[in-house]
């Protein structure tokens, strides 16, 4: 598997724009993303915080592999929030030790 961090932070004031951006727009549209396994947004904890999180994993192949840090940023958040990001980073790696396509997270404590 492919895990894909973006690490995200939104303009000052932008944060509630950004998150109905992305409930809206890229929550629909990312679940339909072939090759796509899970997507987990994260939000700031705090009110004053402007970090926001989103981690993709997709199944493993080159495909995916291949991509740069613009086309993975194009697939996951939608181009009208991009106006709202002050910095934005993709990280990228390969899973190990776990199976190629798990059925539910490996640590859920709700």
């Amino acid at each position: 598997m492919i895990i894909h961090l973006i690490h995200a932070k939104v303009r000052a004031g932008k944060q509630d724009q950004f998150r109905q951006i992305l409930e809206l727009l890229a929550l629909p549209e990312i679940q339909a993303k072939n090759g796509m396994l899970a997507f987990y947004p994260g939000q700031p904890l705090g009110p004053e915080s402007n970090e926001f999180i989103l981690v993709t994993v997709w199944k493993g192949h080159k495909s995916v592999e291949m991509h740069h840090q613009e086309e993975w940023i194009q697939k996951v958040i939608p181009h009208e929030a991009l106006p709202l990001l002050e910095e934005w980073h993709v990280h990228g790696y390969k899973s190990f030790g776990v199976l190629e396509q798990p059925l539910k997270p490996l640590f859920q404590n709700i």
